[in-house]
């Protein structure tokens, strides 16, 4: 092994002991695999809080959320979980608001929930998914009809109390 220094070769085998450090190394500027297109420059982990609501009229939610996300480079992966809510005077289709960050407007950025549960909301197929809309910090919901068609949940069919939506979600962002 060699390390190179500025073009030149400089400590050749090296005798270096790591079994007691307690420090962490720090890259600033982050670390870079193969070139300046691979640099992982940005990770963070956070939490967001999920709202319910209608994407015509709000409506007043209440209950139990759990938001939390991981971002790495543009990929965000991001869980929601909203449990025992009270919802009413919505109108429109069924959405999630408060997304961590604001998804990309490229429809190959942007991916669908996995693990989707609903409880207290008629007319679930068992096919019913959530995706990210485009520029913006919601996921919105949609069932199967037919074999090539989706149509929006309709806050009409979520029930007054006992409301659960729970999900994860991967997109990219700018």
């Amino acid at each position: 092994m060699s390390i190179v220094l500025n073009g030149t070769t400089g400590i050749t085998a090296p005798d270096i002991d790591v079994t007691a450090q307690t420090t962490v190394a720090a890259f600033d500027a982050g670390i870079t695999l193969g070139g300046s297109a691979t640099t992982l420059d940005d990770y963070e982990e956070g939490t967001w809080t999920p709202v319910l609501k209608g994407s015509d009229t709000a409506g007043s939610f209440s209950g139990t959320v759990i938001g939390t996300y991981v971002k790495v480079g543009k990929l965000v992966v991001c869980h929601c979980y909203i449990i025992s809510a009270t919802f009413s005077g919505a109108t429109g289709s069924m959405e999630v608001d408060g997304l961590p960050f604001t998804v990309d407007g490229s429809a190959t950025k942007v991916f669908t929930t996995s693990a989707l549960r609903t409880g207290a909301i008629s007319n679930i197929t068992g096919s019913e998914i959530g995706y990210a809309v485009f520029n913006t910090t919601k996921v919105s919901f949609a069932r199967n009809t037919s074999a090539a068609s989706h149509v929006t949940i309709p806050v009409s069919d979520i029930g007054a109390s006992g409301v659960g939506v729970v999900f994860s979600l991967s997109y990219e962002i700018t």
